[in-house]
């Protein structure tokens, strides 16, 4: 993993009501999955981390919080969910995050805790789960003494 890069404010997005969610719960592990409708990988990769928020989830320390680019807001995000199958919600981006991140691209993947950005990944698609599971698993682990 790459030193933590302390974000200035904490990140957060729109539910499809138009709640804003903060990434702000402490010790909480956060996978932001930025994607858009029409990206391959993205779409290849959807049920592989909808199989790691299953896994991962119940553990109460790791949450995967979707976020549709592209402009989409309230009900039209509770249409893309519907269309591929998504067992969870989608969120918006009214902030722009994904902007404030660098150069867009997708999908791109952030790994948050605690304000600070721990990962930080672009490309995706089939292997999704190998690859970040590994990764949230040492991260959620208890630090050596």
């Amino acid at each position: 993993m790459i030193a933590p890069l302390l974000l200035a404010t904490t990140m957060s997005f729109a539910d499809p009501a138009g709640a804003k969610v903060t990434l702000d719960e402490p010790g909480m592990l956060y996978l932001v999955d930025f994607w858009a409708e029409g990206c391959k990988g993205c779409i290849e990769e959807m049920p592989e981390l909808e199989r790691l928020a299953r896994e991962l989830e119940r553990t109460g320390r790791f949450c995967l919080i979707s976020v549709l680019w592209g402009g989409w807001r309230g009900a039209e995000l509770n249409k893309f969910a519907e269309r591929y199958g998504m067992g969870r919600p989608l969120h918006s981006d009214p902030d722009g995050w994904l902007e404030k991140l660098g150069k867009p691209a997708l999908p791109t993947k952030v790994l948050v805790r605690d304000g600070e950005i721990l990962k930080h990944h672009v490309g995706g698609g089939a292997g999704a789960y190998r690859y970040w599971k590994p990764i949230v698993e040492k991260a959620l682990a208890p630090a050596s003494p």
